[in-house]
């Protein structure tokens, strides 16, 4: 593996590492919501991510295919390149 991704690696986990709480209490958070399929029903834990993302600042763009079924997509950096 080159340098350059190895370093990368190292940031990534040392950001993890820096964020480990705020990482599992996310996780806590969002496990209590009920979104098991069926119903499917995913206004709930979705409305809870667009607080947090709001919070944090985090532009996001919201789309409901069908009632209950919410697709969030984060808009994170500067959309350069594409990004998962």
């Amino acid at each position: 593996m080159s340098t350059i991704n190895q370093d990368l690696k190292k940031d990534l986990w040392r950001k993890i590492e820096d964020q480990r709480r705020e990482i599992i209490q996310l996780a806590k958070e969002l496990i209590e919501f009920p979104s098991e399929n069926p119903p499917g029903d995913m206004t709930e834990i979705a409305n809870f991510i667009k607080e947090y993302l709001n919070r944090n600042g985090i532009s996001y763009t919201s789309h409901e295919p069908e009632k209950g079924k919410i697709n969030l997509i984060a808009h994170i950096g500067n959309n350069s390149e594409p990004t998962l």
